[in-house]
């Protein structure tokens, strides 16, 4: 079956990228973007690997990328503590480093160029497949057509282990005390379910290591106000700083987020008594 037509639902970066690959093979394809205006100037850094390239050269971007990056010929790791764990010589392997919103710019612009529709201010609400295609509808009340419909808006957090009810993140949104700890539930916690600018790796370190303190009873987390206070004063600064999407509801720096968090370990352990906020389980015996 070869398709005619299609509908990107999604202009970010993905957006126009999917779309000039898809017209690269003769398929028409319009963007349909729900926010009103282009998202230029938003978003953080990112790096490209040889195999992002290598996407890069089918589209005819790669000089254009590389020319608005930093290459990184070398890479250094580190553990939660700042210690050097080794360096590592990225050889034909090296990225290049560009920020999202030169990145956006690039695609965007150049997707327009070559004649891609981009419709701003069109929410999708619904999708039925019909027998020769889709049909999509939109929050305005209009309906539009195609072979095939293709999402580009991110991903959707869930958690099938859990009941809706209990733990949900609806629209990406589960607010946590430092993207660790539930501020209702004491016994469950989050390890690496954040979005750093930096690496998740010496992040998730301190979280497992922070838990363990906690659950230890070597930390003791601030009373519920101000628990919930800390929380919303995050939220309020992230959504600030990023679009207020389903893409930014995560968003961490991570040297503000190592002293901040270096900051209120140590004053949870002064205000710990060691008494263990989830009490241990009875021991059992098990009969011969």
């Amino acid at each position: 079956m070869s398709y005619r037509t299609a509908l990107i639902i999604g202009a970010g970066v993905a957006g126009p990228a999917t779309a000039m690959a898809l017209r690269k093979i003769g398929v028409d394809a319009t963007i349909y973007e729900r926010y009103p205006t282009s998202a230029h100037g938003v978003g953080g850094t990112l790096g490209f690997a040889p195999n992002g390239f290598a996407a890069l050269e089918t589209l005819g971007l790669r000089d254009a990328v590389q020319k608005i990056g930093v290459p990184a010929p070398r890479m250094a790791m580190f553990n939660g503590a700042g210690r050097r764990l080794c360096d590592i010589d990225l050889g034909t392997a090296a990225s290049v480093w560009v920020t999202r919103p030169d990145l956006y710019r690039v695609l965007h612009d150049e997707a327009l160029r070559r004649g891609v529709p981009v419709e701003y201010d069109r929410r999708l609400v619904d999708v039925d497949q019909t027998a020769g295609g889709v049909v999509a509808r939109f929050a305005d009340g209009s309906e539009v057509e195609a072979d095939i419909v293709v999402y580009c808006t991110g991903y959707k957090v869930t958690f099938p282990f859990f009941d809706e009810g209990f733990i949900s993140a609806p629209d990406n949104d589960l607010p946590l005390f430092r993207r660790t700890f539930h501020p209702d539930i004491p016994n469950v916690f989050f390890v690496g379910l954040l979005q750093p600018l930096g690496a998740i790796m010496p992040i998730a370190e301190i979280q497992g290591e922070w838990v363990s303190d906690y659950l230890a009873g070597r930390y003791a987390l601030p009373s519920p106000g101000a628990l919930r206070a800390d929380i919303e004063a995050e939220r309020r600064k992230m959504f600030k700083r990023y679009v207020a999407s389903k893409r930014h509801t995560m968003q961490i720096d991570f040297d503000d987020w190592l002293v901040a968090t270096a900051k209120e370990r140590k004053a949870g352990a002064e205000r710990a008594t060691g008494a263990l906020p989830v009490p241990r389980r009875a021991d059992s015996t098990v009969a011969a």
